[in-house]
């Protein structure tokens, strides 16, 4: 009788002890399936170690796996310090480097869109100031032209009538002349009075300000005789363009009949966006690169626009060559690269975080596994870099890879 009650508890026994250990595999297994499931989400390299981990090892048991796993982050002892991260093993904080951060005096290489155009004043178009007809041009495209070379010449009968307008100013005038000195010396003798005397300088004012305005049409028309208008270049430089045709009908105002562009004043503009415009700074050397030319051209900064381009949100910077190879054509696009020296705290634009879609935070390594998030301002990434405006001094260490492992709500990496 007495053996019935020891097999009845040595039986409650046994079985405790198999839910006892159901109990804990479950609590590990749970464990193992939260840290993988972290890990997913935080490291690729620290998945490729779990799966070469499990398949070496073959028919270990799922309870020797979470062995082998490396351990989460540990948010540090104070649950209400969210900015502290702490790692406690080694395997963990093997995907974790940090730097030291130093002032940097480097140079680097801003990069934007360019074209190839004119400088201001090395390209004019010519019109015509009256109307008329052309009768002659005397250019072709390609054709070099110095300064006042005639290029088309007009039949207009408004500068005929310009012409005979200016003469006839000239006649009123001398007329003029001629009777106020004759006023003078009447009054001088004592028949005249000082009523005609004025009223004869008056009038001579008045016709000196028509014969202005007439030289001022006349020089507008340009030189000839009769009808005749000859436009001349008022640049020396290359036909680019010509549309005048003999007998062709023309307007003040309307299309240009020629183009013409100083071969020696082309450059080349650089469309910077308006959030690096700041420093880009006039002198500095620039390298452009362009599909149709070998090598790549050098020269220098002589303008940032102080305006912004409403469409496209950039800066115009204009580059001066240092020299103009002959296959160089207006028009043409490439790409130019403009330095700028670095003055300041640098950091590889890995260990910069973003998180809630804006702000910008970095770790910063206290040692002994423990790290400490710190929001800072930076510049825009140039070269895989980017200068520390606010946040950061010099000397402390900062995590420049691996900064996604210990922060699994950053959005995105710079």
């Amino acid at each position: 009788m007495s053996a019935t009650p020891l097999a009845s508890c040595d039986t409650r026994m046994r079985r405790d002890r198999r839910r006892t250990s159901e109990s804990q595999a479950a609590t590990r297994g749970a464990c193992v399936a939260r840290r993988r499931g972290v890990l997913l989400r935080t490291h690729p390299l620290v998945v490729l170690s779990i799966v070469l981990a499990l398949a070496g090892c073959g028919g270990r048991s799922s309870a020797h796996d979470a062995v082998e796993a490396p351990p989460l982050p540990d948010r540090g002892d104070d649950e209400e310090d969210d900015d502290l991260v702490a790692l406690e093993h080694e395997e963990t904080r093997a995907f974790v480097r940090s730097e030291v951060l130093a002032l940097s005096h480097g140079v680097t290489a801003l990069r934007a869109p360019a074209r190839v155009a004119f400088r201001d004043g090395a390209i004019a178009e010519l019109g015509t100031p009256v109307p008329g007809r052309v009768s002659e041009v005397h250019v072709r495209v390609g054709d070099e032209v110095a300064a006042g070379a005639p290029l088309v010449t007009l039949r207009s009968p408004d500068a005929a009538a310009t012409r005979a307008q200016l003469a006839a100013a000239r006649t009123a005038l001398a007329n003029a002349l001629a009777e106020a000195r004759r006023s003078a010396d009447m009054l001088e003798r004592g028949v005249g009075t000082e009523r005609e005397r004025r009223a004869a300088d008056l009038h001579v004012a008045e016709l000196e300000i028509e014969l202005a305005r007439a030289r001022t049409a006349v020089s507008i028309v340009g030189r000839g005789a009769g009808g005749e208008v000859v436009l001349r270049a008022p640049i020396a430089g290359t036909i680019l363009s010509r549309r005048a045709a003999i007998g062709m009908a023309v307007e003040p105002g309307g299309e240009a009949l020629l183009e013409i562009g100083d071969p020696h004043g082309i450059g080349v503009v650089a469309e910077v966006f308006d959030r690096d415009a700041a420093m880009v700074r006039v002198g500095a050397s620039a390298e452009i690169a362009l599909p149709s030319i070998d090598s790549p051209l050098r020269g220098r900064v002589t303008h940032v626009a102080p305006v912004v381009s409403a469409g496209m949100r950039t800066v115009p910077v204009r580059i001066e060559l240092e020299s103009v190879p002959s296959l160089l054509r207006p028009g043409l696009f490439g790409r130019a690269s403009i330095s700028l020296v670095d003055e300041g705290l640098v950091l590889p634009a890995s260990a910069v975080l973003v998180r809630d879609g804006q702000r910008t935070a970095v770790y910063v390594d206290e040692g002994d596994g423990r790290f400490r998030r710190r929001d800072v301002v930076v510049g825009p990434s140039i070269d895989g870099r980017v200068q520390v405006l606010a946040g950061l001094r010099e000397g402390e260490r900062v995590v420049v890879e691996g900064a996604l492992l210990l922060d699994g709500a950053a959005d995105l990496m710079l």
